[in-house]
């Protein structure tokens, strides 16, 4: 169990976690919001986890701009990986579409026990990958890249938002 979060101008660790403002100008293709980077010798392990019949990742989200307001609902949210022996960035999630849930209730009542099943994001195969459909887990070494992105005609401000994994959803090992 670890926690990886970014909340209101920090982060669970800085050698771990960066944090982008996405191009809300580039309608096209998700920009990056928030990367993941394990430490040099370590692996994070994502879950998949069933809650009330629903399975995916957990995470819970405020994501506000500059002014305060929240990012609209249409905001399009992808997790994408990227391994080290590759150039591109592969989807590995279920992209989600909407964040009208997000942005009614804070990261508290998302966690909460009846509403937390609609903060969950299925993580699924890559379309390159040999295997389709819904995975048990995503593993991201220190040589690949986690990258939560996005497409919003705002851009997200990190001293007024927060974005965290559910720390039972994420387990920390060593590769050596």
């Amino acid at each position: 169990m670890v926690s990886l979060f970014a909340s209101m101008g920090a982060v669970s660790d800085e050698d771990v976690i960066t944090t982008y403002q996405n191009a809300p100008s580039v309608a096209l293709k998700p920009t990056p919001m928030l990367e993941i980077s394990p430490e040099r010798g370590q692996f994070y392990r994502f879950h998949n986890v069933t809650w009330n019949g629903h399975t995916g990742l957990p995470v819970y989200m405020d994501l506000n701009a500059a002014d305060g307001s929240d990012l609209p609902t249409t905001t399009l949210v992808v997790f994408e990986f990227q391994s080290s022996n590759g150039d591109d960035y592969h989807r590995v999630a279920v992209p989600l579409k909407r964040i009208n849930f997000f942005n009614k209730y804070g990261v508290e009542e998302q966690s909460d026990q009846d509403r937390r099943h609609n903060a969950l994001i299925p993580l699924k195969y890559p379309e390159a990958s040999a295997q389709s459909g819904l995975r048990d887990h995503l593993d991201v070494r220190d040589v690949d890249s986690f990258t939560v992105s996005i497409i919003s005609s705002k851009a997200v401000d990190w001293d007024q938002s927060e974005f965290l994994f559910e720390d039972d959803a994420v387990d920390q090992y060593s590769r050596e």
